[in-house]
């Protein structure tokens, strides 16, 4: 019975104790992305492209319906 109570209060007191956690507040109108990177990945760029670098099909939904888009010689998406 110590010892579970011992356990407890070691797994009680460990999260207060360690400095795991960051935490990023909402600083108002300014440089968003910038600070993420300065945050979660200081010397990196952890933000995503919107396209997400898709090189030769796209699925497209649009009105209920999903429309393939494939990547042309001339670099634009048209429906397959």
């Amino acid at each position: 019975m110590k010892n579970k109570l011992l356990v407890l209060f070691i797994f009680y007191c460990f999260p207060h104790a360690s400095n795991a956690q960051v935490v990023l507040n909402a600083n108002g109108i300014g440089n968003t992305y910038v600070d993420i990177n300065a945050v979660l990945a200081p010397g990196y760029n952890v933000i995503e492209v919107p396209d997400c670098n898709h090189t030769d099909l796209m699925i497209l939904y649009t009105h209920g319906k999903m429309v393939p888009l494939l990547k042309g010689q001339n670099g634009e998406f048209t429906e397959a």
